[in-house]
């Protein structure tokens, strides 16, 4: 019968045949937040992805909440600039326009999230 020490307490002559339950044993836990790299360059290039993407995704926010973003008066009719829907609640703008999807993505993220 073979016998080996615990890496984690230092208890040796423990049976390779019968479980040991170790009170040092690391968590089996999945840490929380961003993944890091041992690379300092690589966590240096994540850190600036996250605040671009924070940067936006405030940018994102302040064009939803604003009830007329993108909407254009060409001289003869009211035009969408972001998807050129000329009615403003047209299928085409409500389906195809950034900011019109932005706002549905924003309210079922609100939704879930709160």
């Amino acid at each position: 019968m073979s016998t080996y020490t615990c890496q984690h307490c230092g208890e040796r002559g423990l049976s390779t045949q019968k479980r040991h339950n170790c009170p040092e044993a690391p968590s089996l836990s999945i840490p929380l937040g961003p993944p890091r790299s041992m690379d300092p360059i690589a966590n240096e290039y994540i850190a600036r992805l996250t605040r671009e993407l924070e940067e936006a995704r405030k940018l994102i926010r302040e064009l939803v909440d604003d009830e007329d973003a993108g909407i254009v008066w060409t001289g003869t009719r009211v035009v969408c600039a972001y998807c050129s829907a000329t009615d403003r609640y047209g299928v085409e703008h409500d389906r195809d326009c950034p900011i019109e999807r932005a706002r549905r993505a924003l309210a079922k993220d609100t939704e879930g999230g709160a």
